[in-house]
C-alpha cells in the first residue's frame, strides 16, 4: 500500500488537479475522487459512467492503480463516456 500523487483533467474542466491516491484504489474510486473535485463545480453533472484513460488508453474500472502502472505524477483523463 503505497500512496501517491497523481495529476487528472476532468474534460470540460480548466484545472489540472492533483489528487492523492492508493496503488490499491481501483480505477473507479479514483475516477470518484476526480469527479469530485470537478463535477457540480465546473462540469455539469451527467447520469453517464465515468472512464479514465491514462496514455491514451481507457481504463477497466475494476483492475487497480497499481495493475495499471500509473506512476506518481501520471496524467489522467476523465470524462463521461
Amino acid at each position: 500500500m503505497s500512496a501517491i500523487f497523481i495529476r487528472a483533467v476532468f474534460d470540460g474542466d480548466l484545472m489540472v488537479r492533483l489528487i492523492p491516491i492508493d496503488d490499491t484504489d481501483s480505477v473507479a474510486s479514483v475516477a470518484e475522487a476526480i469527479a469530485h473535485q470537478a463535477v457540480g463545480t465546473m462540469v455539469f453533472p451527467q447520469d453517464r459512467p465515468i472512464g479514465v484513460w491514462h496514455d491514451e488508453n481507457l481504463l477497466d474500472p475494476k483492475d487497480t492503480v497499481g495493475a495499471v502502472g500509473i506512476a506518481p505524477m501520471d496524467v489522467l483523463r476523465v470524462a463521461y463516456v
